[in-house]
């Protein structure tokens, strides 16, 4: 990735600093809130996630309780047209410049989020990003012939610990 389409995605994190979600859907109950992160549980299996709304961007972070070294990040937009339905795109994700490369179908989603957001999940089986998204300051999501989004991880990790109180897994997060 160019370093001018870096520092373009740096400066519009910096404008998605600190807004917090206000999710309504009946499928989970609010565990608590943190630094503009939301620790919510699903009703019915009783799975924490965490999700961050910041100017029409919403990331969704799901670790596995039996292994939190594992887990999805869902990124997700309500600019309509930006990521079709159904459409396989490579998505690049950067935690402060390191790059992590996925692919993943665009789908439109409709619970944990919000109806019209339009976005990706994306498994997790890197150690190393779970460390990285605790403690960078800023999520880069490049999708491959579309925009860039720059997502403020500014209280991400005071969010990973209440999302382990939540689901009563102890991370190991340095």
């Amino acid at each position: 990735m160019a370093i001018r389409k870096f520092a373009a995605a740096l400066v519009a994190g910096a404008v998605c600093f600190g807004a917090q979600s206000a999710v309504a859907q009946d499928k989970y109950t609010s565990f608590g809130t943190t630094q503009g992160w939301e620790v919510l549980q699903d009703n019915a299996t009783k799975e924490c996630v965490m999700l961050k709304d910041s100017n029409g961007v919403a990331v969704q972070l799901g670790l596995a309780a039996n292994d939190p070294t594992k887990g999805y990040i869902g990124v997700f937009t309500n600019l309509e047209g930006e990521l079709k339905n159904g459409k396989t795109k490579k998505i690049h994700l950067l935690l402060d410049n390191t790059d992590y490369e996925y692919k993943s179908v665009i789908t439109e989603v409709t619970e944990g989020v919000r109806a019209g957001y339009y976005g990706a999940m994306m498994a997790i089986d890197n150690p190393q990003f779970v460390n990285d998204f605790a403690n960078k300051e800023v999520l880069v999501v490049d999708v491959e012939g579309g925009n860039i989004f720059g997502f403020s991880l500014y209280g991400t990790k005071s969010a990973m610990n209440m999302w382990s109180e939540c689901s009563g897994v102890k991370l190991n997060i340095d």
